[in-house]
């Protein structure tokens, strides 16, 4: 996540998520997007589908199973900014957990449209910049050179949130990381955002600004890491495990 994150123009993440303003608001939202943690880690593309509630957040996401897996990846997170706590139910496998959660606005990842505010230098360059729409939403278009590629991001007028991002790499080949296909600015129904039945179990670790966090009580220490495959436009992830047990 991180690594997609890094391509995007440095001004648009200089104000963090601590220091962006706490929104409450009532809207759902349609996108397509390669950057969620569960596409940088199974390469594919995920749909999402978000409700949100003033503090209380849905998040439910397919990808399709690729070859070599034997499921589809469909899970719904439910974010709760004033009980501090996500449920993590995954509809594919029956099973759900539920994780502390630190932040104090919903996850850009997941929810563009919680995405921190560009500061002033960003909002006086918005006025001069190209105008495009993207399904229907009027934009600013900032393009930049990065270590990957040229990055184009969307920014709406009105919102200053990213309805698009495209990597353009040095051959040409434009890659989509990320479209808005569509917002409705109302309450969505309540019963969407109802807690998940029978998950009670706590998962180890949390959920922060900079992403999950998890341990276990085997002392296991993960890292991992995500990218973009620039040849194929696919994502990929590694990981490294390594498990020690305290003598009994």
């Amino acid at each position: 996540m991180r690594t997609v994150l890094r391509l995007l123009p440095l001004s648009l993440l200089a104000c963090s998520v601590l220091n962006a303003q706490t929104k409450s608001q009532d809207y759902s939202a349609v996108l397509r997007s390669g950057t969620v943690v569960e596409a940088m880690f199974s390469g594919g593309i995920a749909d999402v589908q978000v409700h949100r509630l003033g503090p209380m957040e849905v998040v439910e996401l397919t990808i399709p199973a690729r070859e070599g897996q034997a499921q589809e990846i469909h899970v719904r997170h439910l974010f709760d900014v004033k009980a501090h706590k996500v449920y993590m139910n995954d509809l594919a496998r029956g099973t759900c957990s539920w994780m502390t959660y630190t932040p104090t606005d919903m996850p850009a990842a997941y929810d563009p449209l919680s995405f921190p505010p560009p500061p002033p230098d960003e909002k006086a360059k918005a006025a001069k910049a190209p105008r495009e729409s993207v399904n229907g939403v009027p934009a600013w278009v900032d393009t930049q050179d990065g270590p990957m590629g040229k990055m184009k991001m969307w920014v709406a007028v009105d919102g200053d949130f990213p309805v698009k991002m495209e990597l353009t790499r040095e051959d040409g080949k434009a890659i989509t990381l990320l479209e808005v296909k569509s917002i409705r600015h109302e309450k969505p129904d309540a019963a969407l955002l109802a807690v998940p039945a029978n998950c009670s179990t706590q998962a180890q670790g949390q959920w922060t600004e900079e992403g999950i966090s998890a341990h276990g009580e085997a002392n296991i220490d993960a890292s991992a890491s995500g990218s973009v495959n620039l040849e194929t436009g696919e994502t990929k992830s590694s990981a490294d495990v390594k498990t020690t047990t305290k003598p009994q």
